[in-house]
């Protein structure tokens, strides 16, 4: 599969505006290409799109949901809801989540927000990769890290996303899948 490179760019305002044009580019398309991405703005526009682009379903498998993330996010995942699509989130770190979270949870039942059981903690942290995959063809992959990773104080991380890719994208709802024998609902 063709791999986009990271480009260096000195102005971030202007990378994040062509690096969006190549993701909407790729995610309007259905591009089969692998778009690298570090930081936690590219993350927001990768993840958005993956939410815009959403028909059926969306898994969401993340250490925890920070503020500063989900703020960026937000808008497209109630979007996403109001649509009907599916949604659903483990945070592995357990709770309690942002208040976003908590806001856009009351209102969509087709919104479910689930932990891992603190007992089975240790190992997912240990042995998972955090990922967003949807209907069955899109996905963000990120490298494993510390769950407990504070993005407000370095924003980047490894990832991996692509817009049309069936086999890694069922690879990653199957492995969401059998994480849900692992969770307890947040309250």
């Amino acid at each position: 599969m063709p791999t986009l490179r990271n480009k260096d760019i000195k102005d971030f305002k202007l990378a994040t505006t062509e690096y969006q044009v190549i993701v909407n580019a790729c995610a309007q398309y259905d591009i089969p290409i692998e778009i690298p991405n570090r930081h936690i703005d590219h993350a927001a526009v990768l993840e958005n799109n993956i939410f815009r682009r959403s028909v059926r379903n969306v898994d969401v498998l993340t250490g925890n949901i920070p503020e500063l993330f989900f703020e960026k996010i937000s808008a497209k995942l109630d979007l996403a809801l109001s649509r009907g699509v599916k949604v659903r989130m483990i945070v592995v770190n357990g709770g309690p989540c942002c208040d976003g979270v908590e806001t856009i949870k009351s209102k969509y039942p087709n919104f479910q927000v689930l932990a891992i059981k603190p007992q089975m903690r240790p190992t997912v942290q240990k042995e998972m990769e955090h990922f967003v995959v949807s209907d069955g063809k899109r996905y963000r992959l990120e490298e494993h890290h510390d769950p407990n990773k504070d993005f407000s104080v370095d924003p980047e991380i490894n990832a991996v996303a692509c817009f049309n890719d069936p086999e890694a994208a069922k690879s990653l709802h199957e492995a969401f899948d059998a994480l849900i024998s692992s969770c307890e609902p947040i309250n």
